[in-house]
C-alpha cells in the first residue's frame, strides 16, 4: 500500500463464489445453457442494479479473460448468455466472479462501503426469492 493516503485506491467486489472446473466454465461453443453464476450475475444486474451503474459506483468496463483454461471461456460464456453485461464477470475468476465498483480515493471510502453494503443486502434478498421460485417451478 502507497504511503501517501492520497494515492491510495478503493474499491468493492461483489460476486458469487465460483468453483474452478469444468462444469462452471463449459466451451461456449458447445453449451446451451448457461451456468448457474449467469443466472444469479443477472439478477444482480436486473432486480438489483438496474440503471444505477453509474451511482452505485459500478465499474462496467470490460473484464479480463485471466491466464487460466477457464479464463477465456469465462468471457465466451459472458458473451454468449449476457452480452449487454460482459461487466458482471469481473472478479477473481479461481474462487468469485461478479462486478467491481470503480476506484475511489480515500475521501469516498464511505460511499464505497455504504453502497456495498446495500447492493449486498438487496442481492441477497433478489436471490434468496429468485431460488424461491425456481424451487416452486420445479417438478
Amino acid at each position: 500500500m502507497s504511503k501517501e493516503a492520497g494515492t491510495v485506491r478503493f474499491e468493492y467486489f461483489l460476486g458469487i463464489s465460483i468453483g474452478e472446473e469444468e462444469a462452471e466454465f463449459p466451451d461456449p461453443d458447445v453449451v446451451d445453457t448457461p451456468p448457474k453464476w449467469i443466472a444469479s450475475l443477472t439478477c444482480l444486474r436486473d432486480e438489483v442494479i438496474g440503471n444505477q451503474g453509474e451511482t452505485l459506483l459500478i465499474d462496467q468496463s470490460n473484464p479480463r479473460a485471466g491466464k487460466s483454461i477457464y479464463g477465456p471461456r469465462k468471457i465466451g460464456l459472458i458473451k454468449r448468455f449476457a452480452p449487454e453485461s460482459i461487466w458482471l464477470a469481473k472478479g477473481y475468476r479461481d474462487w468469485a466472479l461478479g462486478a467491481k465498483s470503480k476506484k475511489v480515493d480515500l475521501g469516498r471510502l464511505d460511499d464505497v462501503s455504504s453502497t456495498l453494503s446495500k447492493l449486498a443486502l438487496d442481492w441477497f434478498a433478489a436471490e434468496e426469492a429468485r431460488q424461491q421460485r425456481l424451487r416452486i417451478e420445479e417438478p
